[in-house]
């Protein structure tokens, strides 16, 4: 299990470069196609569909994965911390398995679309017509590891839940620690 999770963390971290790439890609497309149209009057040609259909992607997908490696989702846990302990890490796992069957989905269904468009040679219109398979598969690529890395935390937490023995929360002064925080990550 440790090699898989290492697997992962690496394929993470190599997304997560991706999407800074891709990021800091489209902030100079898009300074240059600003610049282009107002200086020059000759914007950077195809540079909206390039965002719109690739960069995007990858900055949004991904960065998924290793966001919910480090935790980083935004969760409301405002009736999560009033339940037991054992609840919350149940329920935790019930997420994940549910999170982990949707991104698989996602990811099945537009590795499907990426594979369907590439056979079929289907192309953007605009006055730069671009392949639509990559943005498809640039998809599927980032739910893939994001379903991976829930799969990953959930079979992590499953002893959590069954054992009598639960790390308790901080009672002394101070602020409370989220019981989650105190439990093994998967990295």
């Amino acid at each position: 299990m440790r090699l898989i999770d290492r697997a992962v963390s690496h394929l993470e971290t190599l997304l997560d470069g991706a999407a800074m790439a891709a990021l800091i890609l489209m902030m100079v497309l898009t300074v240059a196609d600003a610049g282009g149209r107002y200086l020059f009057a000759s914007p950077v040609t195809a540079a909206y569909e390039i965002t719109e259909f690739y960069l995007m992607m990858a900055v949004v997908f991904f960065g998924l994965a290793g966001t919910e490696r480090v935790d980083g989702h935004v969760r409301v846990d405002l009736l999560l911390n009033l339940m037991p302990v054992r609840l919350r890490l149940g329920l935790d796992v019930i997420y994940m398995i549910a999170a982990a069957l949707l991104f698989g989905a996602i990811a099945w269904k537009s590795g499907d679309t990426a594979w369907m468009n590439f056979k079929a040679n289907r192309w953007t219109g605009g006055a730069m017509p671009l392949p639509t398979a990559p943005s498809w598969a640039l998809v599927a690529i980032g739910s893939a590891v994001l379903a991976l890395r829930l799969v990953l935390r959930g079979v992590a937490l499953v002893p959590h839940v069954v054992d009598e023995a639960m790390p308790e929360a901080s009672a002394g002064p101070g602020p409370a620690v989220p019981i989650r925080d105190q439990l093994p990550r998967t990295n």
